[in-house]
């Protein structure tokens, strides 16, 4: 994933699973200005089940 402040390439520092398993919080570090920042990724099989 690119930083939302530089562009550069950023890694994954830590990672926690919500108790119903259908997402995954991330924090994330830029590795070319040191921006930190967390994302949130929904798992797309859950997403399409919720839509039907």
């Amino acid at each position: 994933m690119k930083c939302k402040k530089c562009g550069g390439k950023t890694q994954v520092t830590d990672s926690e699973e919500t108790p119903g398993g259908h997402m995954v919080m991330r924090r994330r570090q830029c590795t070319a200005c040191g921006y930190r920042f967390k994302t949130t990724e929904t798992f797309w099989e859950d997403v399409k089940a919720k839509n039907k």
